[in-house]
């Protein structure tokens, strides 16, 4: 009798552990898609304003146009405030309009949200990016290459600058390059096409923290940037990281700290951080080394050059930015 009770005993435990598993597991499901319900219908509302922001503004700036007798030029167009944003776009809500500018006569996301820095890039709006600014002393961009908001091609009237984003007047020269989609302009990026092409910065510089997203299917010697000074006691990033002179040297990969980094990656598109003891007066060579016989064979999708190590926080604050981007 004893057996037969344990036993029941046993089934009724069975039964309730079975429907409390159950129920945990209908609980869980019901978050999670109550959860991509609601992320779903974020993201439906978010694309769905700015496709009314987009046709309000086009058919703003068509009458503008009309009105001026063809005398409007769109690109001289800066909306920032929520009033010089509603003389234009009247149907905005006071919430997007703390997120979003007219910037050179285009729609502009300017909020810090990753989610919606991505739907935005989905929408095709351009993006001014939150990255860390302290401490920058130079941000060459390949989607906004020709200033905040403007993108140059290879047939440009200034295609031969690469504009400095941080406000410091940095801006960079292109050498050696024959303006085609393999050694130019091309895809958001600057493909280095032979060995000789290069960038530099009209002025020197002071760096601690050099950011560079960049993609090469060569494993040779590429070289990233050189930054060596004068005497040897700085370090230059190429296809094998290395600190020369006893300086300072800690690399990141796609954002994470990778003191066993001695190759950097290849075959893939690559977001590489170095960081070193502050150097001063340095005039850095971009996609090439010092002596300009070897380049990175690939491309460079965008650099940022700080006078300051950058925390762990703010890499990876930058590095899921760069990701959203590129």
């Amino acid at each position: 009798m004893k057996k037969n009770d344990d036993h029941g005993i046993s089934l009724i435990v069975l039964l309730i552990t079975i429907i409390v598993v159950l129920i945990l597991a209908g609980t869980i499901f019901v978050n999670l898609t109550q959860n991509n319900i609601i992320e779903f219908s974020k993201e439906a509302t978010f694309k769905k304003n700015i496709a009314k922001y987009k046709q309000e503004l086009s058919l703003n700036f068509a009458n503008k146009y009309v009105e001026t007798y063809n005398n409007f030029n769109i690109d001289k167009i800066n909306a920032n405030s929520i009033e010089e944003i509603k003389q234009y776009i009247k149907s905005i809500s006071h919430n997007d309009s703390k997120n979003f500018r007219i910037l050179n006569g285009k729609l502009t996301y300017v909020g810090s949200s990753i989610d919606e820095m991505r739907w935005a890039k989905d929408s095709n709006i351009s993006l001014k990016v939150p990255y860390v600014k302290g401490g920058l002393v130079a941000w060459y961009d390949g989607i906004h290459n020709g200033g905040l908001g403007i993108h140059i091609d290879n047939n440009s009237n200034d295609k031969e600058k690469w504009i400095d984003l941080s406000g410091n007047g940095n801006d960079a020269l292109l050498y050696n390059f024959s303006y085609t989609k393999n050694n130019g302009w091309s895809d958001n990026s600057l493909s280095f096409g032979t060995l000789t092409s290069y960038v530099k910065p009209t002025q020197r510089l002071t760096y601690s923290t050099i950011q560079i997203i960049y993609e090469t299917d060569l494993t040779g010697w590429n070289y990233l940037i050189d930054a060596r000074p004068d005497i040897p006691d700085g370090w230059a990033a190429v296809s094998r990281t290395s600190g020369i002179g006893g300086a300072y040297f800690k690399p990141y990969k796609d954002g994470i700290s990778d003191a066993s980094l001695s190759y950097l990656p290849t075959g893939r598109k690559a977001y590489i951080t170095i960081k070193c003891m502050p150097t001063e007066n340095i005039l850095p060579i971009i996609g090439a080394r010092s002596s300009l016989n070897e380049s990175i064979m690939g491309k460079i999708y965008c650099v940022r050059i700080y006078d300051r190590m950058l925390t762990e926080e703010e890499i990876i604050k930058n590095y899921n930015i760069d990701i959203v981007r590129y």
